[in-house]
């Protein structure tokens, strides 16, 4: 799997959950992953509970 910067990861991530757009409408440019790694990424970090633990910290 090619690597990713977690912060264009963050930054799709983000704007999938902020606008509610679909995947296949994520913007195209320098900042932004494909949909198919931040899908990946985010299937990734669901299943090692990455976002659990992140919410227990923050609530």
């Amino acid at each position: 799997m090619p690597h990713a910067p977690f912060r264009h990861v963050l930054n799709t991530l983000l704007y999938i959950l902020i606008t509610g757009s679909r995947w296949c409408d994520i913007p195209k440019g320098e900042i932004w992953v494909s949909k198919s790694a931040a899908h990946r990424w985010l299937q990734r970090w669901q299943t090692d509970v990455t976002f659990l633990e992140e919410q227990e910290k923050s609530g």
